[in-house]
């Protein structure tokens, strides 16, 4: 039986390869033939760091740099993430019937999915390795979790400040199917990766916006309103997430 520390460590070994574009199957065959080596060190009384040699993160940079990057790992990584992201943005809008987009919101968005991805992928390498303090940390679950919702928000104010025309726009029945392809989508990787957080994070968005309109009819003051409701639900949910976490601390 492996202790706390161990599992959490292949938990980690794990997330840091992947963001890497290491391949799947091979992470798994190390981290099962590794989970070998920590029961029979922790059998012998011996600790994490007589396999790690006293650093995990040397440890873990030498097997990546021992393993040949998947690029079909990672296009495929790519492919799901970009659908993911896509849906957040175009299902708010659907659902309102509003689901027109000028050229600087295409190539607004296209660039804050882009610099989601790096900071999300930059985010698990740092938080895998344990390179981060506890500070940086709280920093980078804002910049992660907020981060992106204001740069969407912040495309879509400025697109409306300067009142592009839209390059598309979709008909109602075409909202409609849109609509219903990013819910389902949403829905089945939910259910695949077994978390409520794409099930959660289009409500954070598509919620405040609808509250936003029962105070006001201005567009500009609907998206400030819309935007502090967002952040304080953003808020709420990271001090749960801390709250619960220190409650499994103490149960140890």
């Amino acid at each position: 039986m492996l202790s706390k520390e161990a599992e959490d460590f292949l938990t980690n070994l794990k997330v840091y390869l992947t963001s890497y574009g290491k391949n799947e199957k091979e992470i798994q065959e190390i981290v099962t033939e590794l989970e070998d080596h920590l029961v029979q060190a922790e059998n012998s009384g011996k600790s994490i760091e007589a396999i790690t040699g006293g650093s995990p993160k040397a440890y873990m940079d030498q097997l990546k740099n021992e393993m040949k990057t998947d690029r079909k790992e990672v296009i495929s990584l790519l492919l799901l993430f970009f659908p993911l992201a896509l849906s957040f943005v175009i299902l708010p809008d659907a659902l309102r019937g509003e689901a027109a987009y000028s050229l600087l919101e295409i190539i607004g968005n296209l660039s804050a999915f882009v610099i989601s991805l790096g900071v999300f992928i930059l985010f698990m390498r740092m938080e895998s390795s344990g390179s981060m303090s506890k500070g940086v940390r709280i920093l980078m679950y804002w910049i992660v979790g907020a981060g992106p919702l204001a740069m969407f928000l912040g495309i879509k104010l400025i697109d409306k400040s300067l009142g592009l025309s839209p390059v598309f726009i979709a008909t109602p029945s075409q909202s409609m199917v849109i609509a219903g392809v990013c819910a389902l989508f949403l829905i089945g990787y939910s259910i695949l990766s077994k978390t409520w957080v794409t099930i959660i994070a289009p409500c954070i968005i598509i919620a405040p916006d609808f509250i936003a309109g029962l105070f006001t009819s201005n567009p500009q003051n609907q998206a400030m309103i819309s935007l502090g409701i967002m952040y304080a639900a953003i808020l709420l949910i990271v001090l749960y997430l801390v709250i619960q976490n220190k409650r499994k601390k103490r149960s140890r």
